[in-house]
């Protein structure tokens, strides 16, 4: 974010920042950090490379959600009925979106997805999700999608949080497996197969005995060591 780590800018602070054009004094960058105002002058943050032509910035606090915070936040259980609700939703008109769109750029192992979606009931809501996979990330200890998920307002088209995209994949996959198995598998059903070892199977692992007395599992992988 533009002027975050630079002298003097609040180092707890976390949002978007905004240039307005104006006269030609110096660029100042004025945000509200509970009931303070605060202005800091903008004299040498090359960051922000502020022409001549604008005069100061405004902080407009948005919500930025870590993995531990959507952790806390959507609990498996309550996704798997937040999915239901979504699914409903879908079926009556009020949820929408179109196929996702992926682009894999030449020499890359992997690409990036662009996936909107658009809810007009009961609170309009835009949410967009940026993800980026790259298939080599796990030798060096990372998931394979990473990126962003961007909800607005859906009447003024306002930002009103970014979350992050890899913690709410893992959940919302999982979340409709769950949902599925509840719908659709039999009452009795207490064997689990996994195929894999990644995020996802961790997930699955969680998310499929919320709805299954599940007591016995089975999991298929490369490797022992992370089943």
């Amino acid at each position: 974010f533009l002027g975050m780590g630079k002298p003097g800018f609040p180092p707890d602070v976390r949002g978007i920042v905004a240039l307005q054009p104006s006269s030609a004094r110096p660029p100042v960058l004025k945000m509200r950090i509970g009931s303070s105002l605060v202005t800091v002058k903008l004299k040498g943050w090359s960051a922000l490379s502020v022409g001549s032509g604008f005069r100061q910035t405004f902080f407009v606090p948005i919500p930025i959600l870590s993995p531990q915070e959507i952790e806390r936040l959507l609990p498996m259980d309550d996704c798997i009925a937040v999915m239901e609700q979504a699914f409903g939703d879908l079926q009556r008109g009020f949820l929408h979106h179109p196929l996702r769109t992926f682009w894999a750029p030449p020499g890359v192992d992997g690409g990036t997805m662009w996936m909107a979606a658009y809810r007009s009931r009961t609170k309009p809501m835009f949410g967009t999700k940026l993800l980026f996979v790259l298939n080599d990330n796990p030798s060096h200890g990372l998931d394979s999608h990473q990126g962003q998920v961007i909800l607005a307002d859906g009447e003024t088209g306002e930002l009103r949080a970014l979350l992050d995209a890899s913690t709410v994949t893992a959940i919302r996959t999982a979340a409709v497996s769950a949902l599925a198995t509840r719908l659709l598998a039999r009452e009795d059903a207490r064997v689990l197969a996994i195929v894999g070892t990644g995020v996802q199977a961790r997930k699955h692992l969680e998310s499929i005995p919320l709805v299954r007395p599940i007591e016995r599992i089975f999991v298929a992988g490369r490797s022992g060591e992370h089943a």
